[in-house]
């Protein structure tokens, strides 16, 4: 259950140049930030053109980013390139994610590892997480949990939130370190302070599991909050969950259903699982047919996505429904699947 994390590349220009051309570059950025990226492009541009590392790397970002110019990755890598060569830290990076992926050049492992060991040797947080990365994958590097561990270090105790979380999933497994639960802790509770969402996630899931950290449904409910505010649809579940659950506080059938809707909306199967049994179950105690219909069409629609449990809560609602009320629901089903499932009982 406890999530990692794919590569990171930084897309924000560089607000900073050399004095010489300072006022030029601080035009450029004033135009962009406006969202003048005619004018950003013609300042950044002249500045490139004379060797700004700065303007060369942030024409990467536009071209990398369609930013006034059309999408090029080809142009990205040119521009990020002569920045990277002039050992600019930000491009370096940059370039060596491109190599990674083969986005505007061939993909070249070899050539990836170059360019983010040497941005990442700058003392580049985003880099020393991407090398982190690489080596606990094997791309690029040979896979070597241990440096991965030194990689993640020097860029979570630069503040990095993704670096961080990555860390505490290596305490947390025994991966190039001796396994402590301790660590993994603080360093999930330090990513998930910045508002990191897999961190925040993963702190919520163990501590309601209680297999690694001690079982508490009080601090689950915290953080799960937080991920759950953040749209994450397994927190929602979950939190919707514990509230559905008549012996966990807070007990409240009311938000448990919001949270499961939210879930349900985006396509998380135990969600739509979990909402179809409490409509189906609601609606028969109630007897109320419109709330066995909406019952039946999430339990169906869990069912039609893989959820083979869903098999029984299916026939469980059409044995209750009369022959009148299936058809109403397929129609319903056919409609929330071209809704994408958002506004489907309405």
């Amino acid at each position: 259950m406890m999530a990692r994390l794919i590569l990171s590349l930084s897309c924000f220009l560089i607000m900073l140049a050399a004095p010489i051309s300072a006022q030029d570059f601080e035009k450029g950025i004033a135009a962009y930030n406006s969202g003048d990226y005619a004018t950003a492009f013609k300042e950044f541009k002249s500045l490139a053109d004379a060797g700004g590392q700065s303007s060369q790397y942030n024409l990467g970002v536009m071209y990398h980013e369609g930013h006034g110019v059309q999408q090029d990755y080809v142009k990205a890598v040119k521009w990020y390139t002569l920045a990277a060569e002039q050992g600019y830290a930000e491009a370096q990076s940059n370039l060596g994610l491109m190599y990674l992926i083969g986005q505007g050049v061939p993909q070249d492992y070899i050539a990836a590892a170059k360019w983010v060991t040497l941005a990442a040797e700058q003392g580049y947080a985003e880099a020393q997480f991407n090398l982190g990365l690489m080596n606990e994958n094997g791309h690029g590097v040979p896979q070597d949990y241990v440096k991965a561990v030194r990689w993640y270090t020097l860029a979570a105790e630069q503040g990095d939130a993704a670096a961080q979380h990555n860390l505490a999933l290596m305490y947390g497994h025994g991966e190039g370190v001796p396994q402590d639960y301790s660590k993994a802790e603080k360093w999930f509770k330090t990513a998930a302070k910045q508002g990191f969402l897999e961190a925040q996630w993963n702190l919520g899931w163990l501590y309601h599991e209680g297999d690694r950290f001690e079982k508490d449904i009080e601090q689950s409910v915290v953080y799960l909050r937080l991920a759950a505010e953040q749209d994450h649809a397994p927190a929602q579940f979950l939190l919707g969950f514990i509230n559905e659950d008549v012996f966990s506080e807070p007990w409240d059938l009311i938000e448990a259903h919001k949270l499961y809707t939210r879930s349900a909306e985006q396509g998380y199967i135990p969600a739509q699982r979990s909402l179809g049994k409490m409509y189906l179950n609601d609606g028969w105690l109630a007897d109320d047919i419109r709330m066995q219909e909406v019952g039946l069409m999430w339990s169906v629609i869990a069912m039609l996505q893989g959820d083979e449990s869903a098999e029984f809560d299916v026939s469980v609602g059409e044995s209750r429904l009369s022959n009148e009320s299936i058809p109403r629901v397929q129609i319903m089903i056919d409609d929330c699947f071209n809704k994408k499932f958002v506004g489907c009982e309405n």
